[in-house]
């Protein structure tokens, strides 16, 4: 969208914090910023005050401004490319507007996106990126007004089809013959997306998708279109390998991120900026359940403002204990959730090292107030029962005074009726009945009992009786309203010389423990169905060094049986070497308790070897002893095997390697290099490097070096030759490289892959040498059938004269007609630069001029139309196509038009569903009924079934206001 500027010319209050594009006022005279908008501030990351900043840091080229104009309306500059303040380049399209600001002359920029994409991401992972896939790239040519397609030859090479010049194919045919289905309609979207922009203005399109080669291969291709004018230019590399590389780490990185968001609390990684602060690195979804808040939010702000005030000073002297002294941290506090509830933390972690000397801690948090609040529960409703029990045995009416103090339910019972004496008032809080029910409704209590527990309940009454002793025990009671209330109830048995007189008890509502005993088996049932079904294989060890536990994965990949392998060490099952560095290994690791990315070597129980990186955790009791560790083993044989793979194929590709130095003016070069250059040195200086180019192209390659250097660019491509200093051989030399600039583009290093094509060179003009030749043999071929066939329908055309029976001078005439046809096809083979393909187009309409010759009737006018595509067709099918043309035309001119002296025939050939449709219509009497092929006995249809079948095509007639034949073939 367009954006008009609007305002006063000294408009010393520019209001433009409410656009919702980028906007910078800046002076004309030294590019001072003056003013900038929120959305400029959050697109570019700058300051609150710009003013110390200069349009340079924002966009580098200077745009000089075009011849100054009436007009009111902004120039438009184009796509340009600016700098964020954290290095990273985004394409931005510029509107530039003249104004007078706070005194001075300034230029406001109106800023909107065309796609903002990083255009540098990490150097070096640009560099590895640009070295593995050269060579693997190809560009397209199309044509927006024909929609016809040119095809380089590299593109055709990409996908597995050998061709030695550019293709030029309709751009529907390519994309639906090798781009994969699912990615289609994204591509017709950016060619159309391109083709959106201003004919005058260049418009880049990027995008990504699947190929599938003429092999059937599926590659992965990044594409980039540059649309302007008429044409736009594409340009593919294959990234497969790097594609699949990443794939495999992204899918590590969701593996571990759901794996860490389905354990039931929040894993973190915390750094230690000093001793009493630091800042969460990573904080898994779990923080979300567990505090309330987001992970996000865990990562800005921390949990210090949720932490309960009394506990904050205890975190902060563990964090500074943990500083000091390297270690773990492990504790119990209290948070304050946003509703304002209290929730208990049990967290627990471990120090470790960053390689930049930065101290983290990799831990676990989870929620512990079930299990806190039922144990404090516990402790004071033990120490009540305990005190009141004693009262009880004392004195009673003390004890009747105070049971209404106990949160529980404190009853008395006759140790041989089981009728109650006594019920506390809490009986009504926790159960809902009124106390006077416990004493009036016989079997009250065993009633309410759950029906399961009933049974249980009533014989430890009994027993309790019986052997004369204290017991206690849990059960399920049914309150007023349907609940399941858990009660512990604990028993004494009051008797006299023997003789049970009376039962005393108390009853605890222990529902919130046992719901929170539920929780915690569901966790542990959970924890075990992760361990044991996730695709990584996992072990834990114990401390006298063997294994008490290993995942199913772990025993899949290894082929054992779990009785098998637990109680065994593991390294037991690594190679010998892996076993010499675990030894190695394991002081490390016992005194820091963290092992990351180790590679080891495991052996399966068949033998096979398999490539490993292990990480593992160590676990530490109360008093810092090592007790278990978690380890986690990923599988990197293949990874491996592609590394040797890509090793072998770079020595196998002829390339050589150097690094650019410019501001020594040399060039370091690798073995490879110095090999295919002829020289013994490892750095060749400026001299030298020039001394060994060929004289015929040492000044153009001269001044190609010295505009690319000038440029701005980053990316190189050439060609050139060598005469190498130690047989002065010529090679051929084909480069790529990468540039690396300072921030005013001047070039400090670079690095290039040279590739030694001369036996490609050499077996390349070996190969147009003989293609000229075979296409000289092949065009004296095609003129020599030429003139045959037109000395053949000469000799008919003579010898008619001398029949008189008009149907064997018609059959003549049509074999004539037919010679002639497939003379035109041979003249037209011989006029293109195709040898065995034809315009279908170019070859019809000589046809059927020759016919409306050839078959001219004085008292018929025939209007023939045609709408044929220009496409090539093989020479064979192209025959085909002209002799059901000329039969069909021929017996529509002779047939359909017998009372009228004017007709139409149409002649198609078009391309529907991927099929070629071949049409001749005509608007005469109509074929009659009983004609139709292999059916009607004529000559003529006849021959049109075999010229359809030799297509491999399908032959239907349609009749109503004239008739219409219809061929489909591919």
């Amino acid at each position: 969208m367009r954006t008009r500027v609007k305002g006063e010319k000294s408009d010393t209050s520019f209001a433009c914090d409410d656009l919702p594009m980028p906007v910078i006022i800046y002076r004309r005279d030294n590019g001072c910023l003056l003013k900038f908008n929120k959305e400029a501030k959050r697109v570019f990351g700058l300051p609150v005050s710009g003013k110390a900043l200069n349009i340079s840091a924002i966009r580098s080229e200077k745009l000089i401004n075009p011849p100054k104009s009436r007009s009111k309306k902004a120039v438009d500059f184009g796509a340009v490319i600016h700098r964020t303040s954290k290095g990273e380049e985004i394409l931005l399209r510029v509107f530039r507007k003249p104004i007078h600001f706070e005194g001075a002359d300034c230029f406001v920029d109106f800023l909107e996106g065309v796609g903002a994409v990083a255009i540098r991401n990490e150097k070096a992972s640009a560099n590895l990126s640009e070295t593995l896939i050269f060579g693997k790239m190809g560009s397209a040519e199309l044509d927006l007004q024909t929609f016809l397609l040119t095809v380089s030859k590299e593109l055709f090479q990409l996908l597995d089809v050998t061709v030695n010049e550019p293709q030029t194919v309709p751009v529907e045919q390519f994309l639906k013959t090798y781009i994969h289905p699912d990615f289609l309609t994204e591509v017709l979207q950016k060619i159309d997306e391109g083709m959106n922009g201003h004919a005058d203005k260049k418009k880049v399109v990027n995008t990504a998708f699947e190929m599938i080669t003429a092999n059937g291969r599926r590659i992965w291709v990044k594409a980039m279109g540059i649309f302007k004018g008429s044409t736009a230019l594409g340009i593919l590399h294959d990234v497969t390998e790097p594609a699949k590389a990443q794939e495999a780490l992204v899918e590590a990185n969701q593996l571990f991120e759901r794996l860490a968001d389905n354990v039931p609390g929040m894993i973190f990684k915390y750094q230690l900026k000093d001793e009493s602060s630091g800042q969460f690195l990573y904080a898994s979804h779990g923080c979300e359940s567990l505090f309330g808040i987001s992970a996000e939010k865990v990562k800005a702000q921390g949990l210090a403002h949720i932490v309960h005030p009394d506990d904050l000073p205890v975190i902060r002297q563990t964090m500074k204990d943990g500083f000091h002294n390297d270690l773990p941290w492990e504790m119990e506090f209290r948070v304050i959730m946003p509703n304002g509830s209290l929730k208990w933390i049990a967290g627990a972690s471990s120090p470790y090292q960053e390689r930049n000397g930065e101290y983290c801690w990799f831990g676990f948090m989870h929620d512990v107030t079930g299990r806190k609040l039922a144990e404090l529960k516990r402790i004071e409703i033990e120490r009540i029962a305990q005190e009141n029990l004693r009262a009880l045995e004392t004195e009673m009416e003390k004890f009747h005074s105070l049971v209404g103090t106990i949160d529980g339910i404190v009853w008395e019972a006759d140790a041989r009726t089981f009728e109650f004496k006594f019920v506390s008032k809490q009986a009504e809080k926790i159960l809902g009945y009124p106390v006077s029910d416990w004493h009036t409704q016989p079997d009250f209590w065993a009633n309410r009992i759950h029906p399961e527990d009933r049974d249980t309940a009533v014989n430890f009454c009994r027993l309790s009786t019986s052997e004369l002793r204290d017991h206690d025990f849990e059960y399920r009671m049914i309150t007023r309203e349907g609940r399941e209330v858990w009660v512990q109830d604990k028993v004494a048995v009051i008797h006299r010389d023997g003789k049970p007189i009376l039962l005393r008890g108390i009853m605890l509502d222990i529902t919130a423990h046992k719901i929170t005993e539920e929780e915690i088996r569901k966790s542990e049932r959970r924890f075990r169905l992760l361990y044991n079904n996730t695709p990584v294989m996992m072990h834990s060890i114990e401390v006298d060094g063997k294994l008490s536990r290993v995942s199913d994965y772990w025993l899949q990949k290894m082929e054992y049986s779990r009785e098998e392998v637990l109680g065994r060490r593991s390294t037991e099952f690594m190679t010998a070497e892996s076993k010499e560095k675990s030894a190695k290994n394991l002081p490390n690791f016992i005194r820091s308790g963290v092992a990351n990315n180790l590679e080891f070597d495991f052996v399966t129980k068949s033998g096979k070897v398999l490539n490993t990186l292990l990480s593992s955790s160590a676990e530490y009791d109360e008093q810092g002893n090592f007790t278990r560790s978690m380890t986690v083993v990923t599988d990197i044989t293949e990874t491996k095997k592609l590394g040797k793979r890509l090793e072998l194929a770079n020595r196998a590709a002829r390339l050589g390697v150097w690094q650019i130095d410019f501001a020594n003016d040399s060039w370091e070069c690798d073995d490879k290099l110095r090999e295919i250059f002829g020289i013994g040195e490892n750095v060749l200086t400026r001299e030298k490097y020039w001394a060994i180019i060929h004289p015929d192209e040492r000044e153009a390659k001269i001044k190609r070096d010295k505009l690319l250097l000038q440029s701005t660019g980053s990316h190189y491509n050439d060609e050139y030759r060598i005469i190498r200093s130690t047989d002065q051989e010529v090679r051929y030399i084909k480069s790529q490289g990468l540039f690396f600039r300072d921030e005013q583009g001047k070039p400090l290093s670079g690095v290039s892959v040279v590739y030694d094509q001369t036996q490609e060179k050499l077996a390349e003009q070996k190969t147009l040498q003989s293609l000229r030749e075979k296409e000289t043999l092949i065009k004296e071929v095609h003129h020599r059938i030429k003139n045959n066939l037109q000395l053949i329908s000469s000799i008919v055309y003579l010898k008619l004269s001398t029949f008189k029976q008009n149907d064997i001078r018609e059959f003549l005439e049509g074999l004539r007609q037919k010679i002639k046809s497939i003379a035109v096809l041979h003249e037209r083979l011989l006029q293109t630069e195709e040898l065995d393909a034809v315009n279908i187009a170019d070859f019809l309409n000589r046809v059927l001029k020759d016919i409306q010759v050839s078959f001219y009737r004085p008292d018929l006018m025939v209007n023939a139309k045609r709408e044929i595509l220009p496409v090539y067709l093989p020479s064979d099918v192209a025959t085909y196509c002209g002799l059901i043309v000329n039969e069909l035309v021929t017996n529509a001119i002779k047939h359909a038009f017998p009372s009228e002296n004017k007709g139409e025939i149409v002649v198609r050939f078009l391309q529907e569903e991927g099929k070629f449709l071949l049409s001749v219509c005509d608007n005469g009497i109509g074929l009659p009924a009983h004609v139709a092929p292999r059916s009607s006995g004529s000559f003529g249809m006849s021959l049109i079934y075999i010229f359809v079948q030799q297509l491999g095509g399908e032959f239907s007639i349609t009749r109503g206001n004239g008739t219409d034949f219809q061929i489909r073939f591919r």
